[in-house]
């Protein structure tokens, strides 16, 4: 093999200040508390020819600096790095290395190498954000911090493609952006400070607090509440606000007693209704409590019905007062039965309570209402019809007024001509004395 030769290094020689290195084959420590120079001869000559070697350590606080003499250069790696042709070569605390010649150059290999400065950094192409380092670099001991700073109540976002930062305190429903952003729901649905969200209106209409007939299912979903459920009372009761809203039902089965309305202080909004029905045998009466019912104070009187015929009433508000209708059961199947007839004069037959003959009297009646009578030569019939019969003349005057059957002009009159004819004559002049 040419070039560098190994052998054993037995010798050791310890060096506390500057000096001309002279040795082959040795082990070679440095000591010094303060830098120290050290010289290498001119490789190739005696003593440092192409089968030179030795070690050399620097054990003190002081970097010793290894320099080639005349024209020769060292050569040498620490660690990962090779430097050529150096002038010099520096072996800090701690360092050894072990060194050669080819007989013109020196080379050298400086095992690990010492760690001289540490650092870190966090996103180093954009270190703003909400993470910076502290301690860096360390160059003899110490700590590298990471360090997270924000806003409290804010959200971490990319204020750009490799910048994290911080938003500011944020409350309501988050939106994305840059920054993000909070704000409750408003319109339609609100909220206020936490996840329960209140259906206020429907595309914006509003739905009143007062709103009547509106419900919400198990699945609460918003529905038609069911109206006119039945509410069944046999004794004094007091309609609530609620009966109206509702528009319920109260049947009554048995029992006589007061239905009180709900009171003015809490008067039902106009419209808003309820119904009763009376299938019992006692009284149900509706009483007012400060308003007027059909515009009067009276208490209205829903009469006993029946299975088959119930009575009842419909009572309304106008927003002030009621409006009641009382209604009366008419039967089953469509009718009632009925169980007595009884009659007054002129019509006989008494009181008919099963069947009977209605009677009529003669149907031609005078204003005080009994039967026309006449005296011949007037006859009046049972059919109302007058008649005068018999009649051949009436003397008047000397001359002869004759009563026909016959059709005689209208405001006309019959007399005599001189053969004895009868002509009609519309003239006043033929009543004159001697004309008849």
């Amino acid at each position: 093999m040419t070039g560098v030769q190994t052998c054993a290094l037995p010798i050791s020689y310890v060096y506390g200040s500057a000096n001309t290195w002279s040795d082959r084959a040795t082990y070679v420590t440095f000591s010094n508390s303060s830098p120290v120079a050290v010289t290498l001869p001119q490789a190739g000559t005696t003593g440092f020819d192409q089968n030179y070697v030795s070690k050399a350590c620097n054990i003190g606080a002081g970097t010793a600096t290894i320099t080639p003499n005349s024209t020769s250069t060292i050569s040498y790696t620490s660690g990962a790095t090779y430097t050529s042709a150096a002038s010099s070569m520096a072996l800090t605390t701690g360092q050894c290395a072990n060194i050669s010649s080819d007989g013109a150059n020196y080379f050298a290999n400086i095992p690990g190498g010492a760690l001289t400065s540490v650092g870190m950094t966090v996103n180093s192409t954009s270190p703003s954000g909400i993470f910076t380092v502290t301690g860096s670099p360390i160059t003899t001991s110490g700590t590298l911090n990471i360090n997270l700073a924000g806003t409290s109540g804010g959200i971490p976002y990319f204020s750009s493609g490799t910048v994290l930062s911080s938003s500011g305190a944020l409350t309501g429903i988050v939106r994305g952006g840059s920054p993000p952003t909070a704000a409750e729901l408003s319109a339609d649905v609100t909220t206020s400070g936490s996840n329960a969200a209140t259906v206020v209106q429907i595309e914006g209409g509003a739905i009143p607090a007062s709103s009547f007939l509106v419900g919400t299912n198990s699945s609460k979903q918003l529905i038609a509440a069911q109206p006119n459920v039945v509410n069944a009372q046999t004794a004094t009761y007091q309609v609530l606000a609620a009966d109206f809203t509702g528009s319920k039902t109260i049947s009554v089965a048995s029992g006589t007693f007061n239905i009180t309305l709900v009171d003015t202080a809490t008067q039902p909004a106009t419209g808003k209704s309820i119904d009763v029905i009376n299938y019992g045998s006692g009284v149900v009466t509706i009483v007012r409590s400060g308003q007027n019912l059909n515009g009067g104070t009276t208490s209205i009187s829903i009469g006993a019905g029946s299975q088959q015929a119930p009575n009842g009433a419909h009572i309304v508000s106008d927003g002030t007062n009621y409006d009641v209708q009382p209604w009366i059961g008419t039967g089953g199947a469509g009718g009632g039965t009925v169980t007595s007839i009884a009659f007054s004069a002129p019509l006989t037959g008494g009181t008919i309570t099963g069947a009977g003959t209605v009677g009529f009297p003669t149907a031609v009646t005078s204003s005080g209402g009994g039967p026309i009578t006449a005296t011949a030569p007037v006859t009046a019939s049972a059919a109302g019809v007058v008649a005068i019969s018999g009649v051949t003349g009436l003397q008047g005057n000397g001359a002869l007024l004759q009563l026909a059957t016959g059709s005689p002009s209208t405001n006309a009159l019959l007399k005599d001509d001189a053969n004895g004819n009868s002509i009609a004559s519309t003239s006043l002049a033929d009543l004159g004395a001697g004309s008849l």
